[in-house]
């Protein structure tokens, strides 16, 4: 494989695409949508997971042998795609379909950057690193390794366990949503895409080429993400915010509910409502608490959408 157009054409990529995908949804997961050209979400998942690792030991050893500390980085690469390529889609539950197109497009990107590190470190990239300091980027590989399987666990089990009681849930096209929480889901919306890039080699240009081109990739679809479950889960923050799903039962039922604590905010109201109704201020206070329970009486075995 000729080498150098395609070293210039990830450079131009990792140029190219974060507007791209800024304004572009990839159709696969919450931002997917029912296509003929969807494929089986895990069986695409580990194929186009899989080519990396095979192109980088290819190009590493085709020209013979290599120095221990390669062959170090070759077994750190193959392990981190061990985990993402058969580990986690043997875990996982059926994930949603994926298009296609981006399959193809990650399998000639996995290609493209096995085959440009699997280069690099045959011709010796990493012989003037071996020493020392290289203990705390290995430190930092499993860190990073260890963050995702962690934080991939976690959205694991949002697909395997039953939601919570009056946990919020968005269903998708092909699957049910919900919001992650723990871990570092706790400040960013998308860590199993953040800790990744801690497991790279910092020091030299194709893995620094590795990271620029996973960030202009990811960085955009973090960001759609964040925005999809603003949109999708507004009513899981605001109590009583409408939503595309919601029946008029459901509206109804908000609206006295807003109602009744507003008046019990209000001491003077409460105060006033009491006088007119001849009975304690407390006993007002109860009455309007009691109210927000069901309001609307139960709730209707058929719902209509409003």
């Amino acid at each position: 494989m000729p080498l150098e157009p395609a070293l210039r054409g990830m450079q131009a990529a990792a140029v190219v695409l974060p507007p791209v995908l800024f304004l572009l949804d990839a159709p696969f997961g919450k931002l997917g949508r029912a296509s003929a050209w969807n494929v089986h979400g895990n069986g695409a998942w580990m194929a186009m997971e899989a080519v990396a690792p095979c192109a980088l030991v290819a190009k590493a050893y085709a020209c013979g042998s290599l120095a221990w500390p390669t062959q170090a980085l070759v077994a750190l690469f193959v392990l981190h795609y061990v985990n993402r390529a058969v580990y986690q889609p043997w875990r996982n539950p059926p994930r949603t379909p994926l298009h296609l197109s981006v399959v193809l497009s990650a399998m000639a990107f996995n290609v493209l950057n096995g085959s440009l590190i699997g280069h690099w470190l045959a011709q010796g990239g990493t012989q003037s690193h071996a020493s020392l300091a290289s203990i705390p980027g290995l430190g930092l590989f499993l860190l990073g390794l260890w963050g995702n399987m962690h934080h991939d666990a976690r959205l694991r089990r949002l697909r395997t366990e039953p939601p919570a009681r009056n946990e919020p849930v968005v269903q998708g096209h092909s699957a049910a949503y919900r919001i992650p929480q723990g871990g570092l889901f706790e400040w960013v919306s998308y860590p199993h895409y953040l800790v990744p890039h801690t497991r790279a080699p910092w020091y030299d240009y194709p893995p620094v080429l590795f990271v620029l081109l996973e960030i202009a990739v990811m960085l955009p679809r973090a960001v759609r993400g964040h925005q999809w479950y603003h949109a999708q889960f507004v009513h899981a923050r605001y109590t009583g915010t409408m939503h595309p799903d919601m029946t008029k039962h459901e509206w109804a039922v908000h609206q006295h509910r807003d109602t009744s604590a507003a008046a019990v905010a209000q001491v003077p109201l409460v105060t006033y409502m009491s006088v007119a109704d001849g009975e304690s201020r407390a006993r007002t206070t109860f009455r309007l608490c009691e109210r927000m329970l069901q309001p609307c009486g139960p709730p209707p075995e058929t719902q209509e959408l409003i």
